[in-house]
Protein backbone atom coordinates (compact mmCIF):
# COMPACT_ATOMS: atom_id res chain seq x y z
CA UNK A 1 0.00 0.00 0.00
CA UNK A 2 2.88 2.36 0.77
CA UNK A 3 4.31 1.99 -2.75
CA UNK A 4 0.90 2.81 -4.20
CA UNK A 5 0.53 5.95 -2.07
CA UNK A 6 4.10 7.00 -2.96
CA UNK A 7 3.38 6.52 -6.68
CA UNK A 8 0.13 8.45 -6.36
CA UNK A 9 1.89 11.26 -4.50
CA UNK A 10 4.59 11.48 -7.18
CA UNK A 11 1.99 11.62 -9.95
CA UNK A 12 0.01 14.34 -8.15
CA UNK A 13 3.20 16.23 -7.27
CA UNK A 14 4.28 16.36 -10.93
CA UNK A 15 0.78 17.42 -11.95
CA UNK A 16 0.98 20.23 -9.37
CA UNK A 17 4.36 21.34 -10.75
CA UNK A 18 2.94 21.42 -14.26
CA UNK A 19 -0.03 23.47 -13.07
CA UNK A 20 2.26 26.00 -11.36
CA UNK A 21 4.39 26.33 -14.50
CA UNK A 22 1.32 26.81 -16.68
CA UNK A 23 0.18 29.60 -14.36
CA UNK A 24 3.39 31.38 -15.31
CA UNK A 25 4.82 31.57 -11.81
CA UNK A 26 8.48 32.40 -11.36
CA UNK A 27 10.89 29.46 -10.84
CA UNK A 28 11.65 30.46 -7.24
CA UNK A 29 7.92 30.60 -6.45
CA UNK A 30 7.37 27.20 -8.05
CA UNK A 31 10.25 25.77 -6.01
CA UNK A 32 8.91 27.25 -2.77
CA UNK A 33 5.35 26.00 -3.38
CA UNK A 34 6.52 22.56 -4.47
CA UNK A 35 8.81 22.33 -1.42
CA UNK A 36 5.77 23.00 0.76
CA UNK A 37 3.90 20.10 -0.84
CA UNK A 38 6.92 17.80 -0.47
CA UNK A 39 7.13 18.65 3.24
CA UNK A 40 3.43 18.03 3.72
CA UNK A 41 3.83 14.75 1.84
CA UNK A 42 6.69 13.68 4.08
CA UNK A 43 4.77 14.60 7.22
CA UNK A 44 1.70 12.61 6.16
CA UNK A 45 3.66 9.67 4.65
CA UNK A 46 2.72 10.80 1.12
CA UNK A 47 -0.96 10.15 1.80
CA UNK A 48 -2.29 13.64 1.14
CA UNK A 49 -5.24 12.92 -1.14
CA UNK A 50 -7.80 12.77 1.66
CA UNK A 51 -6.44 15.30 4.14
CA UNK A 52 -8.99 17.40 5.94
CA UNK A 53 -8.67 21.11 6.53
CA UNK A 54 -8.29 20.30 10.23
CA UNK A 55 -5.29 18.04 9.53
CA UNK A 56 -3.67 20.79 7.48
CA UNK A 57 -4.46 23.40 10.13
CA UNK A 58 -2.84 21.18 12.77
CA UNK A 59 0.19 20.69 10.52
CA UNK A 60 0.59 24.44 9.91
CA UNK A 61 0.16 25.20 13.60
CA UNK A 62 3.19 22.99 14.16
CA UNK A 63 5.11 24.67 11.33
CA UNK A 64 4.43 28.12 12.77
CA UNK A 65 5.36 27.01 16.26
CA UNK A 66 8.59 25.40 15.06
CA UNK A 67 9.87 28.20 12.85
CA UNK A 68 10.01 31.95 12.46
CA UNK A 69 6.88 33.52 10.98
CA UNK A 70 8.61 34.51 7.74
CA UNK A 71 9.66 30.91 7.12
CA UNK A 72 6.16 29.53 7.50
CA UNK A 73 4.50 31.90 5.03
CA UNK A 74 5.41 30.01 1.86
CA UNK A 75 4.07 26.61 2.96
CA UNK A 76 0.85 28.26 4.07
CA UNK A 77 0.57 29.90 0.64
CA UNK A 78 1.52 26.89 -1.46
CA UNK A 79 -0.79 24.42 0.25
CA UNK A 80 -4.04 26.33 -0.35
CA UNK A 81 -3.17 26.53 -4.05
CA UNK A 82 -2.76 22.76 -4.09
CA UNK A 83 -5.93 22.34 -2.00
CA UNK A 84 -8.05 24.48 -4.37
CA UNK A 85 -6.67 22.72 -7.42
CA UNK A 86 -7.23 19.22 -6.07
CA UNK A 87 -10.46 19.85 -4.16
CA UNK A 88 -11.95 22.53 -6.40
CA UNK A 89 -12.99 24.61 -3.39
CA UNK A 90 -11.89 27.58 -1.38
CA UNK A 91 -9.96 26.76 1.73
CA UNK A 92 -10.21 28.61 5.00
CA UNK A 93 -6.45 28.06 5.18
CA UNK A 94 -6.06 30.94 2.72
CA UNK A 95 -6.78 33.29 5.61
CA UNK A 96 -3.76 31.92 7.45
CA UNK A 97 -1.19 33.51 5.16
Amino acid sequence: MEALSDANFIQNYHSHLQHLKLKGLQPKTIEAYSRAIRRIGEYFDHQIDNLTEQQLADYFSGVVAASAAYESGVPRTGAPIWWRRTRGAQSSLICMG
